[in-house]
């Protein structure tokens, strides 16, 4: 009997080393896949400029990173800037808006949408104000994060402002 058991706790011992190094295979795999898609799980960092998942039409948009912040609740907050979009603003004067100056944006969200990095070092566009006006609320519990793809943000921020 208490051969058995021995038996019996070894078995669930070697069945739990056997799924960590499973998974653990499976986390090198997404990693190896991201890798070669040129997002290798590297910091992000001021003056990155990325590719993303962009919305039909607006494949020349790229996201610069502007600000990357820790919250002890949210985790990795990553402020951005987006060029080269094609939002619909009946505000603009020419009815369009294409620059998004800040977006906080959550740290995973914002990785699983990226395609590649193109460039680092690059000048961080003025993105202050924005920020300002975000940390006020936040602080105030009035303010969050994006937590959904770019692409979707854009076109939420772009039906709020055609509205």
């Amino acid at each position: 009997m208490c051969i058995l058991r021995n038996q019996t706790i070894l078995t669930r011992i070697l069945n739990f080393l056997l799924l960590v190094l499973v998974l653990g295979a499976c986390d090198k795999k997404d990693a190896d896949v991201l890798k070669e898609q040129g997002i290798d799980m590297q910091p992000f960092l001021p003056g990155q400029v990325w590719k993303y998942e962009t919305r039909e039409g607006e494949e020349d948009s790229r996201i610069i990173i502007c600000l990357v912040e820790e919250d002890p609740k949210l985790g990795q907050i990553v402020h951005i800037h987006v060029a080269n979009v094609r939002m619909k603003n009946k505000s603009a004067p020419n009815g369009f808006t294409s620059t998004i100056w800040h977006m906080p944006y959550d740290a995973d969200a914002l990785r699983d949408c990226l395609v590649e990095l193109e460039q680092s070092n690059t000048e961080t566009p003025p993105y202050q104000d924005g920020y300002r006006l975000w940390r006020e609320a936040f602080d105030k519990s009035e303010g969050g994060i994006w937590t959904i793809p770019v692409s979707e943000s854009i076109s939420t921020m772009e039906t709020m402002m055609s509205n």
